[in-house]
């Protein structure tokens, strides 16, 4: 997409709390929950974008749609239940660059879009 010169959002997310998770529920459960955040985000992207996990509990999504704000009001809204071990979400925190108007480079891209995501975690956890 940068090589095209496509323009797209590079989207940051961290799961909250995921340690707590893993820590009470053990780790076959955290990757269920991990799973089905996926499966949500999967479903709200509805093709305008690709969701990568990048490690333990942070994702990317590349949207491709003009307009992120719907999809991240989707993400902050964001509520389930796992199933077989009845693990409420306990939310995310997300950050957004765009390209080629934030920065050019992938790199630079996940940096920015890192930084503002925990801005936005210590805010809320901070509040």
């Amino acid at each position: 997409m940068i090589q095209k010169n496509q323009r797209f959002h590079l989207i940051f997310m961290d799961l909250d709390h995921f340690k707590q998770v893993n820590d009470l529920y053990g780790h076959l459960a955290g990757d269920e929950y991990l799973c089905e955040f996926a499966r949500r985000i999967e479903s709200c992207l509805k093709g305008q974008g690709t969701l990568y996990r990048m490690s333990g509990d942070e994702f990317i999504c590349l949207f491709t749609d003009k307009n992120s704000r719907e999809f991240l009001e989707k993400l902050m809204d964001l509520s389930f239940s796992v199933t077989d071990c009845y693990i409420p979400f306990k939310g995310c925190s997300a950050g957004c660059a765009v390209f080629p108007d934030d920065c050019t480079s992938l790199d630079k891209l996940i940096s920015l879009a890192d930084t503002k995501m925990y801005r936005k975690k210590n805010k809320k956890h901070s509040s």
